[in-house]
């Protein structure tokens, strides 16, 4: 059963409910109130149940969509081995043949680096 079916049947069985509330509401013999309200609180109990029904099935839907993202998680893991070393690139911008307009771009870590660098060349 879909999940739009589900909730219709749930609308349906309130609808009934609510029809029979108002029933019993207006009926002028307590034993035909009572009948009344007994049909409306079945039918409470009808909505009621297929509401928590709906709800432990997306419940089960989760969590087996959690153990297969798990599994395919594990399978490329094992298919694609850990490197040692992350990559390091260097960005090089410029116009093309003007070599003299070329700067290279490197990463935040090595400022330090290029100022001791220039440093020593002061010296």
């Amino acid at each position: 059963m879909s999940v739009l079916d589900r909730f219709v049947r749930i609308r349906r069985f309130r609808a009934q409910a609510a029809e029979n509330y108002d029933l019993a509401a207006e009926s002028f013999s307590d034993s035909v109130r009572a009948r009344y309200l007994a049909i409306a609180d079945h039918y409470t109990a009808l909505a009621d149940a297929e509401l928590l029904s709906d709800k432990r099935e997306r419940k089960s839907r989760l969590a087996d969509m959690q153990a297969a993202r798990a599994a395919m998680r594990a399978q490329k893991a094992q298919a694609t081995p850990a490197a040692t070393q992350p990559h390091r690139f260097r960005l090089i911008q410029g116009d093309g043949a003007a070599a003299e307009k070329r700067r290279v771009i490197l990463p935040p870590r090595s400022k330090l680096l290029r100022a001791g660098f220039a440093a020593k060349r002061e010296r």
